[in-house]
C-alpha cells in the first residue's frame, strides 16, 4: 500500500513539473520582453533628405533659424540649437545671429571702441598711442577693444616711440621749470660809483622791498600787514596793491 502511495506522488509530480516550468518560462518571457529601441520622436523614417546620404553633415531646415536636420542611418533628424544662437548653413555650425543672414535679433553685436576700427569699420589691433590729455597712461587696442595702462613710475608715454620714456623726451609733459630769477638791481652807476637810492620792488615779493645804501643792496621788510606798493614806493595796505 506504501508502494503505491509514493509512486502515485511521483507521477503527479513529473506530470506537473514541465507544465510549472513551462508556465514560469513563459511567465517570464513575457514579462521582460520589450519592444527594441527606436530612435526618437524627433527623427524621421525614409525622409527623402536622406535617400542619397544616409549619414550626412548638418544642414539647414528651411524657415527655422533655431533648429536644422542632419541625417543618421536614413533617419531625418530635427536638431536644435543653443538659447541665443541660429544656425548657419555656410558653416554647418549653430552661429550667432548677426552672422546669418535672415536670422537676426538675438544678442546684440560686441561693442568695440572707434579708435580700435579701420576705416572699413572692421576691429584692428593697434600698437600703443597716446591717452589725449595725460602723460602717465596710453591706450591699446586689441581685436576691436580699447585697453587702457600706465606707465611705470617716473615715467611718461613717447607717442613718437610708442613707449614710455624720460619726461624730459617728451615735450608738454617734462617738469615745469621754475622762471629765472630777476637779477637783483646793482647798486653802483655804470663807473662803478657806489649809489644810494629810495625803496624798490622786489620782484615776486609783497612783504619786503630793495634799497641800496652806500652801493651796498639791503632787503628792507614792511611792518606786519602791510605791502610794498612800487607806485608810492612805500609800504600801504594790501588792498591798494594789486596782486598782493
Amino acid at each position: 500500500m506504501l508502494k503505491l502511495v509514493i509512486f502515485v506522488v511521483f507521477v503527479a509530480y513529473v506530470a506537473a513539473s514541465p507544465a510549472v516550468k513551462s508556465d514560469a518560462l513563459s511567465a517570464g518571457t513575457e514579462k521582460h520582453w520589450q519592444k527594441p529601441p527606436t530612435l526618437e520622436d524627433d527623427c524621421e523614417a525614409g525622409a527623402t533628405q536622406c535617400a542619397a546620404n544616409p549619414s550626412s553633415d548638418p544642414f539647414v531646415k528651411p524657415g527655422d533659424c533655431t533648429h536644422f536636420y542632419q541625417c543618421s542611418n536614413g533617419y531625418l533628424c530635427t536638431m536644435d540649437c543653443p538659447d541665443d544662437l541660429v544656425f548657419n548653413p555656410e558653416i554647418k555650425v549653430c552661429d550667432w545671429p548677426w552672422n546669418v543672414t535672415n536670422c537676426g535679433g538675438g544678442p546684440s553685436p560686441p561693442y568695440y571702441d572707434p579708435d580700435c576700427l579701420s576705416p572699413g569699420g572692421i576691429p584692428i589691433s593697434r600698437l600703443p598711442f597716446a591717452k589725449p590729455g595725460d602723460c602717465d597712461s596710453y591706450y591699446k587696442c586689441w581685436r576691436g577693444h580699447r585697453f587702457e595702462f600706465d606707465c611705470p613710475l617716473w615715467f611718461v608715454f613717447n607717442p613718437k616711440t610708442g613707449c614710455c620714456d624720460w619726461p624730459i623726451k617728451v615735450p608738454g609733459c617734462g617738469p615745469t621749470l621754475p622762471p629765472k630769477p630777476v637779477p637783483p638791481p646793482s647798486c653802483t652807476d655804470k663807473n662803478g660809483k657806489p649809489l644810494s637810492t629810495g625803496p624798490m620792488a622786489k620782484p615776486g615779493d609783497c612783504n619786503n622791498f630793495y634799497q641800496c645804501g652806500a652801493g651796498i643792496l639791503y632787503t628792507m621788510p614792511c611792518a606786519p600787514g602791510t605791502v610794498f606798493n612800487p607806485t608810492k614806493k612805500a609800504c600801504d595796505w594790501p588792498y591798494n596793491v594789486p596782486g598782493c
